[in-house]
């Protein structure tokens, strides 16, 4: 019961995409660091949440987060290496509770609340993006960022429906600053 009138409610919300109240997410700051002999990244989502978007969690629809990271040398407008992978997040309306999955690590992770899913589900944490052969010495670097969300099939209304509209149409991106493998002296 509880199912259908949620499937409901988001099946109304969104035959009407211009009453959606999206946010504008973005990725405030970032974090790069080493691990053994890898450059790893750390970074999250802001604002990328809003209660129409929740009412999608609460749906038992799987929700992904799309990310794209671009390694780049200085000298080059070709990314050196491309890494994708996506976060889910799915609610369990026998469990009640909340699915989030790491495609990057083959990770799931079991939480009570919806505020500790999205938490994790907008966050990168120490992710190896480049090995230390990777960096010739007097090189630079910088990594691009960039995330999306899924689009959704709605069985109330037979059709898909673009999550990026509950983002108004950003899809939030970051650069860093270049770096050297000096990265790995500090």
């Amino acid at each position: 019961m509880f199912d259908k009138i949620i499937t409901g409610i988001i099946t109304i919300g969104s035959l009407f995409y211009s009453t959606i109240s999206g946010v504008s997410p973005r990725f405030e700051s970032y974090n790069l660091g080493t691990r053994g002999d890898n450059v790893i990244l750390s970074t999250d989502i802001t604002n990328c949440y809003s209660e129409d978007l929740d009412k999608m969690f609460n749906s038992g629809q799987e929700i992904k987060i799309n990310f794209i990271i671009k390694i780049f040398s200085n000298s080059s407008y070709k990314p050196l290496s491309v890494l994708k992978f996506y976060h889910s997040l799915t609610y369990s309306l026998l469990n009640r509770s909340y699915e989030v999955y790491y495609s990057e690590t083959d990770e799931i992770f079991e939480l009570e609340t919806l505020r500790d899913a999205k938490s994790l589900l907008r966050s990168i944490s120490g992710y190896a993006i480049l090995s230390r052969e990777d960096l010739t010495s007097d090189e630079l670097h910088f990594v691009k960022i960039t995330a999306a969300l899924n689009k959704i099939y709605l069985d109330g209304i037979d059709k898909e429906v673009n999550l990026m509209y509950y983002w108004n149409s950003i899809r939030p991106e970051i650069k860093t600053e270049s770096f050297t493998s000096d990265i790995f002296k500090q």
